[in-house]
């Protein structure tokens, strides 16, 4: 489904920037046995501030009688009916990744490009857009509710995010009586937490990587499954801590 171009989608200089995902086993084989990108909601990332103005908009909004509908809206239509999948953007493998988001033993890297990942998206019948990151606070105007999940605070500029974007669509604005008899607006809420993205395993990867400390067992086990799903990129296990020395 096309959706306009945000203004504020941004892209890196070189389309073929290599990206990462890192994921932990079973989040793995979901992808491989559904062949799909998962797509999580956004109050389920846990940051309170995903999707939401600067702190001091949304302070002020909140806190005038005559306009705190305008937070709970913005508010509840990012954070229960937005949609996204986060990939890292690095040209070398990023150590502190691991131990973030894919676990010590046995977390799993996808690595694509950014080309790649759009490519694969651009047809999904849920309009998905595709950015990097901003970090920082996100403008006072002009910025469409689901824009504002193409920021985040500064104290996480490290992720050097790549976010795959699900906008809100179909959610409902009603109205509700709170327990002084004040009429509130209600935001529809999507029941699911989590959306699959079907994509071609094959043209979206380039590369899996197992974790550098991950036993050589685990890397066959895997293997061998990996090949059931017919995914024709070898796996191999990172070498990031790997010294080639011999100290005989």
């Amino acid at each position: 489904m096309a959706r306009r171009s945000s203004s504020f989608v941004r892209h890196p200089t070189n389309p073929d920037a290599t990206i990462w995902r890192f994921i932990d086993l079973p989040k793995f084989l979901d992808f491989l046995y559904t062949g799909s990108l998962y797509f999580s909601r956004l109050d389920r990332l846990g940051d309170p501030y995903e999707g939401l103005p600067s702190k001091e908009q949304f302070d002020s909004l909140r806190k005038d009688p005559s306009i705190e509908w305008m937070a709970r809206v913005i508010h509840d239509s990012n954070h229960y009916n937005t949609f996204v999948n986060s990939w890292h953007l690095s040209e070398h493998e990023p150590a502190a990744m691991w131990k973030l988001y894919a676990g010590v033993d046995a977390g799993v890297a996808i690595c694509s490009t950014y080309a790649r990942l759009r490519r694969s998206v651009q047809s999904s019948a849920h309009g998905v857009q595709v950015s990097l990151i901003h970090y920082g606070d996100p403008p006072s105007s002009n910025v469409v509710m689901w824009e504002y999940a193409l920021w985040k605070r500064k104290s996480f500029e490290h992720e050097h995010e790549v976010r795959a974007i699900i906008p809100p669509t179909g959610f409902s604005l009603g109205s509700k009586t709170n327990a002084a008899g004040e009429h509130r607006p209600d935001v529809s809420r999507q029941a699911r937490v989590g959306i699959h993205v079907p994509v071609d395993m094959n043209q979206l990867v380039t590369a899996i990587l197992l974790s550098p400390t991950t036993p050589h067992w685990v890397l066959d086990a895997i293997a061998s499954v990996t090949r059931k799903f017919r995914l024709k990129m070898r796996i191999r296990q990172s070498d990031l801590y790997t010294l080639d020395y011999d100290e005989s």
